[in-house]
């Protein structure tokens, strides 16, 4: 690169062992340039992490019953954005 690029992040080599292709993958939060943060996500998880039974209830459907494509379907609306 003949500029600097503030975006990368520079890891030794050592520290990966695996790279995944995630579409959407780091939402709620964004990814510059592809798409933006989900402020109606957090302020959705800030109700769901109040409340325990939520909370779990969340995590079970969310992480544990879910699938990559469940995921996917939740994301897809920051696809058809980017």
């Amino acid at each position: 690169f003949d500029e600097l690029h503030p975006n990368l992040t520079v890891l030794p080599s050592w520290t990966i062992a695996a790279i995944s292709v995630v579409p959407g993958g780091s939402h709620p939060s964004y990814t510059h340039g592809y798409y933006e943060r989900d402020n109606a996500a957090y302020l959705e998880w800030d109700e769901i992490a109040a409340d325990r039974d939520r909370f779990q209830a969340w995590i079970r459907k969310n992480v544990i019953e879910s699938s990559a494509d469940d995921f996917a379907g939740r994301v897809e609306h920051l696809r058809k954005a980017a």
